[in-house]
């Protein structure tokens, strides 16, 4: 990658319009964030930020540092739209968000994982008015496809067979006007489920090919605009069906607008500068197509245990309640303090730590630090999966504290019953 024929031209318009209307969504996220006081909720009131992996030493900036961080994400998302220094504007895009995304992993979305993608794909392909190398444009489309057939494999487990989370969805919204008639039938929690496997394996070859792309597109409007009802996904479901048009032919906007577009020319094609954007592109593709296969590495159930589970487009395939009591030992005078994590974090970062062992890990390891050397602490969880008898997720004996955060498989998290 690239070889011969992908550093050809073609049409850049179709490109341009998912790179305009990716631009203004990342206008529009950023000026919500700012607007809306999310900034301080999500980043800057919290006592505690869970961090990934190996990205701990990423937190908030000093003052109004974050704020002006979505400032600079908002313009960066206008060059963006209206194709101004796009590279630049991409790159400033993908930084930025990659800042943002890496402050809090509670707060992890599959959707926010592809916008940094989709931001980083843009800022790598090369472009001339109304030309697009091939190679470029066949990278948006791969990285679009991706999470819809890899989502669709993900689906292919027992508990999406058997409608499960789907069940559990409806019956919380069964007043939605597009899906919730499906509640009412005990058929409709497995048209749900086998219709959205369907839908992820299939959309892309028939968007691809032109005598199914209408009906495929159809499909796909439905499917974005029930997600929008059934999950609070922001923007995410708008983008998505405006980006499932780069499956279309390269030239279809000229036809709606063909003004708003500079006429194509072949004899533009931006040809790739030296082999290191060719060895970044192909490493781009290699991990994308691996990296979702790694939970095949950890032992358990990956719904429950978590491990592996983000990064790998395994997608509305658990709905998880549960709560946790943590116990905090101090040797040297012999007492033991209750912590609820409701009464110290924000209802959010509790909720979704609740099922999570490895923010379940990094509160235990806070609290130990908070209290001094020596401190053990334990905790009395207890999880429900996609409707199961709530299971404890840790051994109540275990002083998760002193266990290190590791990259591979958590041998303390408890199995799930079969």
């Amino acid at each position: 990658m690239p070889r011969p024929g992908l550093s050809e031209a073609e049409d850049g318009a179709s490109f341009a319009f998912v790179r305009a209307a990716f631009g203004a969504v990342i206008a529009y996220h950023a000026l919500h964030y700012l607007a809306t006081g999310r900034i301080e909720r999500l980043y800057l009131e919290p006592p505690i930020h869970f961090r990934y992996l190996f990205f701990e030493w990423v937190v908030p900036l000093p003052g109004i540092g974050v704020h002006l961080a979505h400032v600079a994400m908002g313009f960066a998302g206008l060059a963006l739209a209206f194709g101004l220094r796009a590279r630049l504007a991409a790159a400033i895009v993908c930084v930025l968000w990659a800042y943002a995304f890496l402050l809090e992993q509670a707060r992890y979305l599959n959707h926010a994982y592809l916008i940094g993608l989709l931001a980083f794909v843009f800022a790598l392909v090369p472009t001339r008015p109304g030309a697009v190398p091939r190679w470029g444009l066949r990278l948006l489309q791969l990285q679009l496809a991706i999470p819809y057939f890899y989502g669709g494999l993900a689906k292919l487990e027992p508990d999406w067979l058997a409608a499960r989370p789907a069940r559990l969805w409806l019956a919380e919204r069964g007043e939605l006007f597009l899906v919730g008639w499906m509640h009412e039938a005990w058929w409709g929690p497995y048209v749900l489920a086998w219709g959205g496997l369907a839908f992820d394996l299939l959309v892309v070859p028939l968007l691809c090919w032109q005598r199914t792309r209408a009906a495929a597109f159809s499909f796909a409007l439905f499917f974005h605009l029930a997600n929008a009802q059934l999950f609070d996904i922001g923007v995410f479901p708008w983008l998505m069906i405006a980006a499932t048009t780069i499956f279309f032919a390269p030239s279809w906007p000229r036809r709606f607008a063909g003004r708003a577009f500079a006429p194509f020319r072949n004899d533009l094609a931006p040809a790739p500068r030296g082999a290191l954007l060719r060895w970044v592109v192909t490493l781009h593709v290699a991990v994308q197509l691996l990296f979702p296969f790694r939970h095949l590495l950890y032992p358990g159930r990956t719904a429950w245990t978590e491990q592996a589970h983000s990064f790998a487009w395994r997608m509305m395939l658990r709905s998880k309640e549960g709560e946790a009591l943590f116990r905090v030992y101090d040797p040297t005078r012999g007492t033991v303090e209750l912590v609820d994590p409701a009464a110290v974090l924000p209802e959010w970062q509790a909720r979704k730590m609740a099922c999570r062992p490895d923010l379940l890990h990094q509160f235990a390891l806070w609290l130990a630090a908070q209290h001094g050397p020596g401190t053990q602490v334990r905790v009395d969880s207890l999880c429900s999966l996609n409707g199961r008898p709530a299971e404890p997720l840790l051994s109540p004996d275990l002083d998760l504290a002193a266990e290190p955060r590791r990259l591979g498989p958590s041998p303390w998290i408890l199995p799930l019953s079969p």
